[in-house]
């Protein structure tokens, strides 16, 4: 496969305006680092059924909340 480090690269982008790119790429890294970071860190559940305890049947969303940070997952609708 030739080229294949290139196959992103758009062919009319000049390469001083793909060295800016990347610098800017890099400037936003390196300010969402510490927070990616935090994150890792937190013990979270990473695997789990979606089955309620109460009804026995898998619901259609579940919202994991803690003191700074909410998430929610929803199931894939089977029919598309």
């Amino acid at each position: 496969m030739p080229d294949q480090a290139n196959k992103f690269l758009v062919p009319d982008v000049e390469p001083l305006k793909v060295d800016i790119l990347q610098e800017e790429l890099k400037k936003a890294l390196d300010y969402v680092a510490p927070a990616v970071q935090r994150i890792s860190t937190m013990p979270i559940m990473t695997c789990f059924t979606m089955t309620s305890m109460e009804t026995g049947t898998e619901p259609d969303s579940v919202l994991i909340a803690g003191s700074n940070f909410e998430i929610s997952i929803q199931r894939a609708n089977s029919g598309l």
